[in-house]
């Protein structure tokens, strides 16, 4: 498990078990200037599975072509 955070406060967790699924932190979802990591994956509960977590990823990779 991986853990996501905004600053010093978990925001959410990454975990690998045959899938991708990204839950986010209890705490995190219980603050009131909580918000989601992506548009397409808002703040609720529940995990959020590989086909919107995979293109999320992808995109914070660097883009090697363009250096």
């Amino acid at each position: 498990m991986t853990t996501i955070y905004y600053e010093t406060l978990p925001v959410a967790h990454l975990t690998f078990d045959g899938e991708w699924t990204l839950d986010y932190d209890p705490g995190w979802e219980a603050r009131r200037t909580a918000f989601p990591v992506s548009l397409t994956m808002p703040l609720r509960s529940g995990p959020v599975g590989t086909a919107k977590l995979l293109p999320w990823l992808a995109n914070l990779l660097p883009e090697t072509h363009l250096a």
